[in-house]
């Protein structure tokens, strides 16, 4: 049997098992669940519009019928619409949840083959390459969230998995010298990327810069980079046109941006950062109460009115508290790869989850960052260039984020980065232990 139906198998057993023993031993705690997603895909249904009805109307999810004043509203272009679409099928039938579980529960199997693949790729000059790569995918099935991906209702896990195929045909377009049909496939699934999480373009851009800059010399090489770009820039410039015509703002993305780019830098984000170590999942809960009394008006705001607002308090911020901002950016670091969950009294908070995740999470980080030692010590860079590409790419992700905020969700779409920079670090040792084992069965 072929190693990715292996792999594929296994992780479609370890999720039901994961399933399972979520519905057995942790029926109480909460899986990632936003209904706005939901309630989006059924106003695409039911009237044809990416309508968010946010503590107004009669409409109204459980999660939003309470918001905080400044959150009150409708609005028309909160957030990406991929998601929603992929829920407009499963919302048809009348199990619905049980649809979408069985749906993601196959798609999101794919995940560890994807890992396996892209392992396969990175390490196909190492002599147990297939081994090695068959035991990350395998790591990853234990993976604590992954073993509830299926239940859970937001676009997390699908950002995970269509960035795994993203970056398996960017390493792809780099090691075929660049080729044509790369270029339409990245241009293509940047494309579809854009409609989930914007933000994830920013790396993927960067690195088709750099290249270009490397290969200026090479017409063809220029030429496919340039087509590839043109695709990205073509689709950013439709939907802000989209934009403006709709709601006569210039706005590249959607109107959450001022939102976020407030929660992260405000008068108290010093503060929530020292008591959270970085954990930004309980900022809205902990910052908004401190200003929803005086800003209660903004729920008579537009959305792009909002935005503004937000906007303006968070650059006047940084600007006149740049000491602060460049600690609250430190704090946003740790928070976002550290392993600790430091979020009590919040609905995402349990022990489970802050056990599994420190026994995963921890090792995988250590390990990586004596990759990431090696990689500059041993200069690896001049014969590993996957590691290099890989490295850049995981720190162009992380940079946007430290505008905003940090949670475990965010980095989990750059988490298998970590297992293929543990594995690396670890391989030596690996080979060692198989070389001893072969000759103990041979005497």
């Amino acid at each position: 049997m072929h190693p990715k139906v292996i792999i594929y198998i296994f992780a479609l057993i370890m999720q039901i098992s994961g399933i399972f023993i979520y519905s057995e031993f942790f029926s109480n705690e909460i899986t990632i669940y936003d209904p706005r997603y939901e309630q989006l895909a059924v106003n695409i249904i039911e009237k044809g519009t990416f309508r968010i009805d946010w503590g107004v109307g009669n409409n109204q999810a459980q999660f939003m019928q309470n918001p905080y004043e400044i959150q009150k509203g409708v609005y028309y272009n909160w957030f990406p619409i991929g998601y929603s679409l992929i829920l407009v099928p499963p919302i048809l039938f009348d199990n619905y949840k049980i649809v979408l579980t069985i749906f993601q529960l196959l798609l999101f199997s794919f995940i560890p083959v994807l890992l396996f693949l892209i392992s396969k790729q990175v390490f196909r000059d190492y002599k147990y390459c297939i081994p090695v790569s068959f035991f990350i995918a395998i790591i990853w099935c234990f993976y604590p969230y992954y073993l509830v991906s299926s239940l859970w209702r937001s676009d997390t896990w699908t950002i995970v998995l269509l960035n795994l195929i993203t970056f398996f045909n960017l390493i792809k377009f780099y090691d075929s010298g660049f080729r044509k049909v790369y270029a339409y496939r990245l241009a293509f699934l940047l494309t579809i990327m854009f409609f989930f999480r914007p933000l994830i373009l920013f790396p993927y851009c960067l690195l088709i810069l750099i290249w270009g800059l490397m290969f200026i010399k090479d017409r063809l090489i220029i030429k496919n980079l340039f087509v590839l770009l043109l695709v990205i820039v073509t689709v950013v410039g439709i939907w802000t046109i989209r934009n403006y015509v709709e709601f006569n703002v210039v706005s590249l993305t959607h109107s959450n941006v001022g939102y976020n780019l407030w929660l992260g830098n405000n008068k108290y984000t010093n503060e929530f950062m020292r008591k959270r170590l970085g954990d930004g999942a309980t900022i809205e809960d902990e910052i908004i109460p401190k200003y929803d009394t005086a800003w209660s008006y903004l729920k008579y705001y537009s959305e792009y009115e909002k935005d503004a607002f937000f906007r303006r308090e968070a650059i006047d911020f940084i600007i006149n508290e740049p000491i602060e901002s460049l600690e609250n950016v430190m704090w946003k670091i740790i928070g976002f790869w550290s392993p600790l969950r430091m979020r009590s009294g919040h609905w995402s908070d349990s022990k489970s989850k802050q056990i599994f995740t420190l026994i995963i999470h921890t090792p995988l980080l250590f390990l990586s960052i004596l990759s990431v030692f090696t990689y500059f010590k041993k200069k690896e860079y001049k014969k590993k260039e996957w590691k290099t590409w890989l490295i850049l790419f995981m720190f162009l992700y992380m940079l946007p984020h430290l505008l905003f905020f940090s949670t475990t969700r965010f980095r989990a779409p750059i988490d298998f980065g970590l297992l293929l920079l543990s594995m690396d670090y670890l391989y030596p040792s690996i080979v060692s232990t198989i070389s001893r084992f072969k000759l103990r069965l041979k005497k």
